[in-house]
């Protein structure tokens, strides 16, 4: 397989609906790995030219991204948050995380280790596991995960990530090795200088078992509109309520409840940006079971309610 370096295309143009910090939130859309659903790791580069706008579109997956940003200049927005990325930045994001990033600046080049946390789970003991995954699984503001390399450690980095993006497009015997030692290689040595220069983030104290996560996140992506209770959740992680409860919110940094009307949101976002949408046939397709709860749910995290949005459409 190869994934050769490619043009980034202009994005479907965002809705011109809601304040411009939260506009892309109507567009996100799942990305997974090409053409290779199973895979545990893998690798993308691109360069968006000056005559390209952005970076494709708004997009969350399933899967940690670490991501070397070689030139250029851009906004990068998760959530409510933003902040400016530059050339030299190293992006770490957890799963699951919508986010977007706008270019100030032209041509901007980029590679991306993503990675199912497992991939160190599984490679590494628990406590070294543990201390290298929080960087991406604790909850911290967006600014704490861009990092600016300092000179020498962007040297070794690019060489690092230039070589892995090489092996995944190559798909040479034991490319895979490859990726994984590139990934541990980059992990340990920033967490080594964070450490060195005090930056790093307090450790998450409890491991988070992401094979039994990644089975209801699954679930909650493809059930969002039906009708989701804790237990049921906690039954299919194979836990008790209280402990999945637990584990999910040291894993994503918020609750299932607020994970899943996250979900709902963004869905009903989509639909309102269509013609002909009244608020209660959204608000119940997006799977909301009363128009009030939509709407205070709703407006807690666009800043306006449904029909004022509608009235801007």
């Amino acid at each position: 397989m190869s994934n050769k370096r490619k043009e980034i295309h202009e994005p479907r143009a965002l809705k011109n609906l809601i304040a411009p910090h939260l506009a892309w939130m109507a567009d996100i859309e799942q990305a997974e790995p090409p053409e290779r659903p199973n895979c545990r790791l893998w690798v993308k580069s691109g360069c968006a030219r000056a005559e390209r706008s952005t970076i494709p579109h708004p997009h969350r997956h399933s899967f940690c991204e670490i991501s070397l940003q070689l030139c250029g200049e851009g906004v990068l927005s998760a959530g409510r948050e933003s902040v400016e990325r530059k050339a030299g930045d190293l992006l770490l994001m957890g799963a699951h995380v919508p986010h977007w990033m706008e270019i100030k600046s032209h041509p901007v080049e980029y590679m991306t280790l993503y990675f199912f946390p497992t991939a160190v789970v599984n490679w590494v003991a628990p406590e070294v596991s543990l201390l290298l995954l929080q960087r991406f699984t604790a909850t911290q503001p967006i600014k704490q995960r861009n990092v600016h390399l300092p000179e020498p450690l962007l040297r070794e980095f690019t060489q690092v990530f230039r070589s892995a993006v090489t092996e995944f497009e190559s798909q040479q015997f034991g490319w895979e090795l490859h990726l994984q030692s590139a990934l541990l290689q980059v992990l340990v040595t920033l967490v080594r200088w964070e450490q060195g220069v005090r930056r790093q983030t307090a450790p998450t104290l409890r491991p988070v078992d992401w094979e039994r996560l990644d089975r209801v996140l699954e679930h909650l992506h493809q059930q969002y509109a039906e009708s989701i209770y804790g237990h049921d959740l906690a039954r299919l992680a194979g836990m008790s309520e209280s402990g999945f409860n637990v584990m999910f919110r040291d894993a994503l940094g918020l609750s299932w409840v607020k994970y899943l009307q996250g979900l709902r949101i963004q869905k009903a976002l989509t639909l309102l940006g269509r013609p002909g949408q009244t608020v209660a046939s959204v608000a119940f397709t997006a799977g909301f079971e009363s128009l009030s709860h939509f709407n205070v749910i709703f407006r807690s995290v666009v800043g306006m309610s449904p029909k004022e949005l509608l009235g801007k459409q």
